[in-house]
């Protein structure tokens, strides 16, 4: 139990990448763990069971890689604190005070949590309406999620043209899938 709990809370980068992503761009609720609404909602829990297994991993995993995850755990704590996840201040102060050690501050960067931060950024400066997306050579298309999976309209040529495919999509989505993917068959891209 203690290491699928460590496996879970070393990648708190993608609980919060994945978290960010569902709250922005899902039209349905994803399947949430009871780990994510919670455990990580109860500040008691976050202290008595989260810290504890990811400071164990922090400080005396033998492999540097985990520890740096460890490490990029305890930030995202910190810095989703109050958003996604829910600390106390006594246990943000701990956090905090783990991020300052010596050992801790040496340990390199891991290349996920890089590559994570700055789609998270990606994500923050393109304010695209929900359930579009840009694609290459500036254009644009409509998605909605279907049972856990996009399906995917034509590629348009403005955000409007884009938005409008949204709206027939969903409104469609309501009358069921075999009406939604005959639907995008019959969907012509933008010349």
């Amino acid at each position: 139990r203690s290491r699928s709990l460590f496996l879970f809370l070393s990648g708190m980068t993608q609980v919060h990448y994945f978290m960010a992503k569902a709250a922005r761009d899902w039209d349905d609720r994803p399947i949430m763990y009871s780990f994510l609404t919670d455990t990580l909602q109860d500040p008691v829990k976050v202290r008595e069971q989260v810290l504890p297994a990811i400071k164990n991993a922090l400080l005396s995993h033998p492999d540097e890689r985990v520890r740096a995850r460890a490490r990029d755990s305890v930030k995202t704590l910190v810095e989703c604190a109050g958003k996604f996840f829910k600390l106390d201040k006594e246990t943000v102060m701990d956090c905090q005070q783990l991020l300052q050690l010596p050992e801790v501050v040496l340990l390199p960067r891991d290349a996920r949590a890089c590559m994570q931060e700055k789609l998270l950024h990606f994500l923050k400066s393109k304010r695209l309406p929900v359930g579009v997306s840009e694609l290459p050579g500036n254009k644009w298309a409509a998605f909605v999620h279907v049972g856990g999976r996009p399906l995917w309209g034509c590629a348009r040529t403005s955000i409007e043209e884009a938005v409008c495919d949204r709206k027939a999509l969903m409104a469609i989505k309501k009358t069921g899938l075999a009406d939604l993917e005959k639907h995008l068959l019959q969907m012509r891209p933008s010349e």
